[in-house]
């Protein structure tokens, strides 16, 4: 059994990985060049996403004759499909829930940036202004308001209990998930207008599929309050972005917190940049201080279930996102 481990740049400590499992062949690369080496008699690749590039992609769809299943260390492969997806056949398994705990963090704090209005207190203290009447009106706490999250994965999850520590309503708009007691209400996305239209808050955080790519559209920002704020720490795509420009500019929603974008590194013509209620990250969302052993320890429990050919976690369903 032949595991490639593509460790793009930094390299993760392993050793611990390769005592476990003495009986794989081991071999660490970085880069398309390093992969195409040694991808022929490969069984099993474990990466990062951004590693998936579309030179890699050529390497593994011309030459992994023997490949059976990739692991991503990241959740999102929608960019590993984009740069060329997968020989057929191939199991895909990601780390989803991973970084939950950064992105939901950073997530909110876009959202506070934007209700307790820091940017302008930011202006203020640069101006040496004590803007503390001018803004006393235009700091909005979220106690009690209502935050609809689109997505009940578990950055969903996670991110709904820390709407209930600010003691916010949660709705989710989610195909399986039930109310419990964190979340209040459910819809499915059939009736997902009700719950945006009733959001003081909207957070995506919903996997870019054929069926969620620009689901939130100018039919979303019209039902939406114009005092909503919209955060986004998924992907780019799930919003219309030449819409979510329109809704801003037009003061159909409040603010928008956006940490993905549809063009990545977004480039300095897009409109985003210069409206002051946007806030804009650069896909940073899931940074935050923390060992690789959970990551690993993922990949472990799933390469010891590979070895003992039973079903593997984690699994994503790649070929229905190819649309």
């Amino acid at each position: 059994m032949k595991v490639m481990l593509h460790q793009r740049g930094r390299r993760i400590d392993t050793d611990d990985l390769r005592k476990s499992f003495p009986e794989v062949d081991w071999v660490e690369v970085d880069g398309p060049e390093g992969a195409a080496a040694d991808i022929a008699d490969t069984d099993v690749l474990c990466l990062n996403t951004l590693a998936y590039n579309a030179d890699l992609a050529k390497v593994v769809m011309g030459s992994a004759k023997k490949l059976k299943w990739i692991h991503f260390t990241t959740s999102g492969i929608d960019g590993a499909i984009h740069a060329g997806g997968f020989p057929a056949g191939v199991t895909v398994t990601n780390s989803a829930g991973l970084r939950a705990p950064n992105l939901t963090d950073h997530a909110f704090g876009m959202l506070l940036f934007m209700a307790r209005n820091f940017r302008r207190l930011e202006e203020a203290r640069r101006e040496k202004y004590w803007a503390r009447d001018d803004l006393w009106e235009k700091i909005i706490g979220l106690d009690g308001l209502t935050m609809t999250i689109f997505g009940m994965g578990a950055i969903g999850q996670v991110a709904a209990r820390k709407a209930k520590a600010f003691n916010m309503k949660v709705l989710g708009i989610s195909r399986t998930y039930k109310p419990d007691h964190m979340v209040d209400s459910v819809f499915p996305r059939e009736r997902a207008k009700e719950a945006f239209a009733a959001a003081d808050a909207v957070l995506i955080a919903v996997p870019s599929e054929p069926d969620t790519r620009g689901f939130v559209n100018a039919e979303v920002f019209n039902v939406m309050k114009k005092t909503a704020f919209l955060v986004n720490v998924s992907r780019g795509d799930i919003i219309n972005e030449a819409d979510l420009i329109a809704a801003l500019k037009a003061g159909a929603i409040a603010g928008a917190g956006i940490d993905v974008m549809v063009k990545e590194p977004m480039p300095p013509e897009n409109e985003l940049w210069s409206l002051d209620n946007a806030f804009i990250a650069p896909h940073v969302g899931g940074a935050g201080t923390h060992s690789d052993e959970p990551m690993l320890r993922i990949f472990a429990e799933n390469l010891r279930l590979f070895l003992d050919s039973q079903p593997l976690r984690n699994l994503v369903d790649w070929p229905t996102m190819m649309g």
